[in-house]
């Protein structure tokens, strides 16, 4: 019932606001802007010495504005690992320091989650975005998913006039992406920003409520970040607890950097950028035939891209990464498992 109460004062509070500026509404029609996303990689895996070709995602958007104040979003991945996933569709208002979305949109719980797949500087996902979202349900027998979008409604407030700092609260169904049910209750979450997009910048989030199967759900992030004109340097913590017939608590991190050699005006290779990253998961779920075991995983990514393109608005790299697992527990599928075997990931991706 509070998150009932809570989201009626959401939806009513961006309601007055916007009716209150509607005077001020200049009508800027403009034609959407399309943008695009393909990553697609061949990795090879050591110890068995098995390789495969994946088109890991082929994204298509658009965005635009029907008023200046108001702006919507819609955007599909046509191959998310070969299934066709419909991703984000919402309308928002932005009046003063306000900013009110509602629809299907990230809950905003991580921004390496949030992150579009070219953004993410590595071929792989880190530990952290691929098992925070999952989790063991049905008696511990099967992996469910909460995933890191849902319906629903976020409120923002910038504090831009005295510091650079954004205060988040929403309120979602907790059924996950392309999910509306009727339930008791929802989720919310809860996320406050500070600093630049240059330079220092740190996030704190919560996101809690229940799974979709109706687990109680409580996830908790802490993230900093340094970004320079040549390098940047990022870091995210994270704790998740299911609550079914036992508490499940798992953990996950990462540190993460890079740095950029330019070569521009060279028309061949415009730049280079080295990676590296270290990633770790405690209490990681796992789907045997045997049912969910558990395990804890340290890895260890180096990279190399290569800046191929890069225009205005269009990005192209290709990319080198060789992964290092360490894999303490292994689950009973560990020799037939390549997503945890040293790997060497040879990926282009490209940005429009």
């Amino acid at each position: 019932m509070k998150h009932f109460f809570l989201s009626m004062l959401l939806l009513s509070f961006a309601s007055l606001t916007v009716a209150e500026e509607s005077d001020s509404l200049a009508y800027d029609i403009k034609p959407p802007v399309f943008d695009g996303k393909l990553k697609i990689k061949m990795e090879h895996d050591f110890k068995n010495g098995y390789s495969r070709m994946e088109v890991r995602n082929a994204r298509l958007g658009l965005k635009g504005r029907v008023l200046s104040q108001v702006f919507y979003r819609m955007q599909v991945d046509l191959s998310n690992a070969g299934r066709f996933m419909p991703l984000d569709f919402y309308a928002g208002y932005e009046v003063g320091n306000f900013s009110f979305i509602a629809g299907q949109q990230s809950f905003g719980f991580s921004t390496e989650l949030d992150k579009n797949p070219v953004e993410i500087y590595f071929s792989n996902i880190s530990l952290l975005s691929q098992y925070i979202t999952t989790y063991p349900m049905n008696s511990r027998r099967e992996i469910g998913a909460i995933g890191s979008r849902d319906i629903g409604a976020m409120l923002s407030y910038s504090l831009k006039d005295f510091a650079p700092v954004t205060l988040s609260a929403g309120v979602f169904n907790g059924e996950s992406i392309n999910t509306s049910a009727w339930g008791n209750d929802l989720n919310y979450a809860l996320r406050i920003d500070a600093g630049m997009k240059t330079g220092a910048r740190g996030a704190i989030s919560y996101y809690g409520g229940h799974t979709p199967v109706g687990d109680d759900l409580r996830m908790v992030n802490a993230e900093f970040r340094y970004i320079a004109k040549n390098f940047g340097v990022e870091c995210e913590y994270a704790q998740r607890y299911v609550t079914d017939s036992i508490t499940e608590k798992l953990s996950a991190a990462f540190i993460q950097g890079y740095y950029v050699h330019d070569f521009t005006p060279n028309k061949y290779v415009h730049y280079l950028k080295p990676t590296l990253r270290y990633d770790v998961g405690n209490n990681l779920g796992m789907a045997t035939p045997f049912g969910i075991e558990f395990t804890d995983i340290q890895r260890v990514t180096v990279g190399l891209n290569v800046g191929v393109i890069r225009q205005k608005n269009i990005l192209g790299e290709l990319r080198f990464n060789a992964e290092l697992y360490f894999v303490k527990d292994k689950p009973s599928t560990y020799d037939d498992d390549a997503s945890l075997h040293n790997k060497l990931v040879v990926e282009v991706a490209v940005s429009f």
